[in-house]
């Protein structure tokens, strides 16, 4: 049973003796409380709440209508579960958003930069905690979107570090390969394709055919056309995007390469 319609609680502001909490009824009179500290009001918002026997948005819930609303949008699934991955990581433990605040949300990316996996034992990279950072902060803002969050509570909060040095920091004016590099690298992939590496085949794929990771590694064997000739055609069907939606044509050096990746798997099977 929720609270009656237009019945909610407002706060916690900043206040020149502390902090504000304001309870508007269903008639819509305002009954405002100060407290000394932040988490004193906090706390009382908390038992107002439990008081009001009111249903509210966790930081659980809201990521549960967040993954809808990106499956929706066209969002790939495992683009999604990355997302919800990362959001997760942020919040290891469900919070009400209206508890959500940025000393919280600061307190909460400290956690995040120097808590240690369980894999490794040690914290997550510089780029690992400012991707999730940024995830979370797009999520909130959607959350405001909503009228779940009256602000963003983490759009103030700074990424900490620096991310790993890419293209143009590293002197390549935007490129990763020069060209002596690139035929370098693509004989030696191609080397390694034909002795039956199927991650150098991935690779010459994302070379020659200009795919992203995610259309490689998502491809299945039924996306491969062998109608006319034996891997002349690589369908991509599902994109966020109509251009992304489209049919690329084989390179003759890769098709061997592709029609071997598929060979004895089932057309649902993924190609790589």
């Amino acid at each position: 049973m929720s609270a009656k319609q237009g019945e909610r609680i407002l706060g916690p502001y900043p206040d020149r003796d502390g902090y504000r909490v304001i309870h508007v009824d269903a008639a819509g009179k305002r009954d405002s409380v100060v407290f000394e500290t932040e988490v004193k009001a906090e706390r009382y918002i908390e038992l107002l709440r439990v008081n009001l026997n009111q249903e509210e948005k966790t930081t659980e819930t809201a990521l549960e209508a967040y993954k809808v609303f990106l499956a929706e949008k066209g969002n790939k699934e495992e683009s999604i579960d990355v997302t919800a991955w990362a959001i997760e990581l942020f919040f290891p433990s469900s919070v009400p958003l209206q508890l959500l605040s940025a000393k919280r949300c600061e307190a909460l990316y400290l956690d995040l930069r120097t808590r240690p996996t369980e894999r490794t034992k040690k914290p997550v990279a510089a780029d690992t905690h400012r991707n999730v950072l940024a995830q979370t902060k797009s999520f909130l803002a959607w959350c405001v979107d909503r009228g779940w969050l009256r602000a963003n509570p983490c759009a103030g909060v700074k990424g900490i570090g620096k991310r790993r040095p890419r293209g143009k920091s590293l002197g390549k004016h935007g490129h990763t390969l020069r060209v002596k590099e690139a035929r370098a690298w693509y004989q030696k992939a191609l080397m390694l394709a034909e002795a039956g590496d199927e991650g150098a085949s991935a690779a010459l794929v994302a070379l020659l055919l200009g795919m992203r990771a995610s259309e490689i590694t998502s491809r299945r064997v039924s996306d491969l056309d062998e109608e006319d000739a034996a891997g002349d055609l690589l369908w991509i069907p599902c994109a966020k995007t109509p251009a992304g939606r489209r049919t690329l044509e084989v390179p003759d050096v890769l098709r061997p390469l592709l029609v071997r990746a598929a060979d004895k798997k089932k057309p649902d099977a993924f190609l790589f």
